[in-house]
């Protein structure tokens, strides 16, 4: 089964303002675990010594938090449409 995306109208029930900080903070923190992972794949030490499975776990990891770096730039570019 696929993912399914819900799209409701926010405009006049959320804050706009609080929506935009709370979504940068959510951008700041995928960043910071993008660039843990990145610095761990890119380590050839880690994935020289590393099971596979680990280094296979850690890959997935990291194209999880793009997609969701992904959908929170969307949901900046909403929040900046909200004000």
């Amino acid at each position: 089964m696929g993912d399914v995306e819900v799209l409701v109208g926010l405009r006049g029930l959320v804050d706009a303002t609080k929506e935009a900080d709370r979504v940068e903070r959510e951008i700041r923190r995928a960043d910071k675990d993008l660039a843990a992972l990145e610095k761990k794949l890119g380590s050839p030490a880690f994935v020289e010594r590393a099971k596979p499975e680990i280094v296979a776990e850690a890959k997935g990891q990291m194209e999880a938090l793009r997609r969701t770096r992904a959908r929170l730039e969307e949901a900046r570019q909403l929040a900046s449409e909200l004000a």
